[in-house]
């Protein structure tokens, strides 16, 4: 077999794609360099041994060039391969030659992946232009440019090993456990955090963010809750806090909250804020996380600022 690179051709079909519901030819293509190993799906011998390639230059750039320009914006693409990484825009970073993973997608999404983590390398969301080109005769160049911010990824290939690309067609997700979710089991069934809460307003907005479920306890107290679907961390506890200096602030506390046209007296007795000494107290304003688990150190700073913790599973009802 020679050692220039293959051509694109369509996948073969074979059983094991067609398990997997595959059985239309030109959904998937490949382009492969000269000493990536290829077994067809229907094949089950032992792999062969590594080729050596001997020349991999303008040939191999080019056609990987021209393979890219017939998928790219058109299907989802993979390609494997040592690159050189540059981002330039709000700030930026530079990453040396290594092997990779680079996915581009036919929205514009770019994403560039090591060999751990689950977060990229780096990457580009939808909207982002792809332009090819090929750098002294010998190195494919991919750019990722946003306009609208400035921003530019530049990925040098210096070694393709595949790029592969398919058609990739949306399913239904379902998501569940979602601190959306949560709040409405509380709205649902409010003894889930204590007897007597009544939840009055969701997502409600500060200056500092929202709220994720505003109440009142059975004396009538305001009751703020921030809902974690994982474990809380201390951020949540200082976000919390600062909702409740948000009210705390607010000197008509009743207009901002407009929960109700008209308050009974002694509703607004246990409710209003009061001042002392020129500050406002929060002594009738109570507040806590909701969330299946919460750090030592969250847990000690919201029992140290007065704040509470109610456990709750974000996937079943406890």
């Amino acid at each position: 077999m020679d050692d220039h690179p293959r051509e694109p051709r369509e996948d073969v079909v074979g059983p094991g794609l067609r398990e997997q519901g595959v059985d239309e030819p030109g959904l998937n293509r490949i382009w492969l360099s000269s000493d990536t190993i290829w077994i067809p799906a229907s094949e089950s011998t032992e792999p062969p041994a590594p080729r050596s390639s001997e020349r991999e230059g303008v040939t191999t750039a080019r056609s990987a060039q021209s393979f890219l320009e017939s998928v790219i914006g058109k299907h989802v693409v993979v390609i494997c391969a040592s690159v050189r990484v540059e981002y330039r825009g709000r700030a930026s970073s530079v990453a040396d030659l290594s092997q990779r993973i680079v996915i581009t997608k036919p929205d514009g999404t770019l994403i560039i992946h090591e060999d751990t983590k689950h977060r990229p390398l780096n990457w580009q969301p939808p909207g982002t232009t792809f332009r090819l080109s090929v750098s002294d005769g010998l190195t494919l160049v991919l750019e990722a440019l946003r306009k609208k911010d400035k921003e530019r990824v530049t990925i040098w290939f210096e070694k393709i090993f595949y790029i592969a690309a398919s058609r990739i067609t949306p399913g239904q997700f379902r998501f569940s456990g979602s601190e959306s979710e949560m709040v409405d089991r509380v709205i649902q069934n409010p003894g889930l955090v204590e007897e007597g809460f009544t939840p009055q307003k969701r997502e409600f907005r500060t200056r500092y963010g929202s709220v994720d479920l505003i109440g009142r306890d059975r004396e009538g107290n305001l009751f703020l809750l921030e809902f974690k679907r994982g474990q809380a961390q201390l951020a949540s506890t200082s976000q919390l806090d600062r909702y409740v200096k948000y009210f705390i602030e607010t000197e008509r506390l009743e207009d901002a909250l407009k929960l109700e046209r008209e308050r009974e007296r002694e509703t607004e007795v246990h409710v209003r804020t009061t001042r002392r000494r020129g500050r406002y107290r929060k002594s009738k304003i109570r507040a806590g996380i909701v969330a299946p688990a919460i750090t030592t150190e969250a847990l000690a700073l919201l029992k140290k600022l007065g704040y509470e913790f109610f456990r709750l599973d974000p996937r079943s009802d406890r």
